[in-house]
């Protein structure tokens, strides 16, 4: 059994990438918006983009309509999953129906997903008495 060359299968088409791959994009970034939109997720984005790593966020320019269904087609598409794990990220309902359909996807094709927790809420993070995992019981 021969198999492709990975740096011939990213110059294929994205049509023709989904077959051979099973995935569109090399990571999918899951994050909230209003915490690290314009800082941390912008920077990773840039960086893996730049080391020709197909990145996935949502698009500010979308309506809101058409956002969901992109999103959760992304995922299925998306050999990687991070999930940036900020101070509110647990309080948005958009995030743990993201992060539901991550978990849902995850082991399907290969697929892996990983946490990231960011420094400023590291230690609300670590303690389960915060206010950040209390927004888990809430939602």
């Amino acid at each position: 059994m021969a198999f492709a060359n990975p740096q011939s299968q990213r110059a294929s088409s994205s049509s023709s990438s989904i077959s051979i791959r099973g995935w569109n994009y090399d990571v999918f970034l899951s994050f909230l918006g209003e915490d690290t939109r314009h800082n941390f997720t912008d920077h990773l984005y840039r960086t893996l983009n730049r080391k020709w790593i197909r990145a996935f966020r949502d698009d500010e320019e979308l309506p809101r309509e058409e956002i969901a269904a992109k999103l959760l087609k992304a995922i299925e598409e998306s050999r990687i999953c991070l999930i940036i794990m900020s101070e509110n990220y647990a309080r948005s309902r958009w995030c743990l129906e993201e992060l539901t359909k991550i978990m849902d996807c995850r082991g399907a094709n290969g697929k892996i997903s990983f946490f990231d927790f960011l420094p400023r809420g590291t230690s609300a993070c670590a303690r389960t008495d915060s206010e950040f995992w209390r927004s888990f019981g809430r939602s």
